[in-house]
């Protein structure tokens, strides 16, 4: 689904060009933290004292990381550092499951404070949005508001504009996860060549050693190390075929999404 595609099937929800303009931030933002920003000024137009901010996930150790809060103004971000299971155990697998704010009623302003999000002086509604990548959490889109006594809540007001942003978040990590793939390549590619060039100089240095100072008595040496010498040789060459054509088939993989 495209940009365009969400904001047609969403557009009552939220003022239309409050919408336009963020699908053209989000398709021209360079990072993730520039998308967010943008989904932020957005906010601002809908509800300019809520707060939002996006929170990293680390997967394996079932750790909140970096949380990043944004307004129309500026951006703070500080680490978390705090286990996801501090969460209390429905909102936790709600939050897991992905694809829609989880409302957390009654305890918003406590668990408000977990994410170290700025007091609103009254209630408010703390609603937790996971985001997923590659089948796992990746991170949590946190909104606070106040609490209203008539109308609807900005969290609903606002799911047209998360929808964009969760395209343009899944792009910003599909990009990343592939740069990384090409740089490991990379740096494989370089080690085993490495490697192997300081093989095949320690074998030519004991050859040429061999030749030079016993040619006659331990003929048949030099005849194992011409031997070893040539089996290294077309090993390094076989390893390094093998890595170009890895490395070709990422980097056609990884052109089309450098390009957007």
């Amino acid at each position: 689904m495209t940009f365009f595609d969400v904001r047609v099937h969403l557009a009552p929800q939220m003022p239309p060009r409050t919408l336009a303009s963020l699908a053209h931030a989000l398709t021209v933002s360079d990072n993730s933290d520039a998308a967010l920003q943008a989904l932020g000024e957005a906010l601002a137009e809908v509800d300019r004292f809520a707060q939002l901010a996006l929170v990293r996930f680390d997967e394996r150790k079932g750790m909140l990381g970096d949380r990043l809060l944004v307004s129309a103004a500026r951006a703070d971000r500080i680490a978390l550092n705090t286990t996801f299971d501090h969460l209390p155990t429905r909102e936790r697998v709600a939050i897991e499951a992905g694809g829609q704010f989880v409302d957390f009623g009654d305890a918003s302003d406590e668990f408000a404070r977990l994410f170290q999000l700025p007091a609103l002086g009254e209630q408010g509604w703390l609603s937790v949005r996971g985001l997923r990548y590659d089948g796992q959490l990746a991170s949590l889109l946190v909104l606070y508001e106040a609490r209203k006594l008539f109308g609807a809540r900005t969290a609903e007001r606002f799911v047209p504009a998360i929808a964009l942003f969760e395209l343009a978040f899944l792009r910003f990590l599909d990009r990343t996860s592939r740069e990384e793939a090409v740089r490991t390549l990379e740096d494989v590619t370089e080690r085993v060549h490495g490697e192997y060039e300081r093989r095949l100089a320690d074998l030519e240095a004991r050859l040429l050693h061999a030749s030079n100072s016993a040619l006659a008595a331990d003929s048949g040496r030099v005849v194992s190390l011409e031997r070893e010498l040539a089996q290294a040789t077309d090993d390094a060459r076989r390893a390094l075929k093998r890595a170009a054509a890895v490395d070709a088939t990422v980097s056609s993989a990884v052109e089309p999404v450098a390009k957007r």
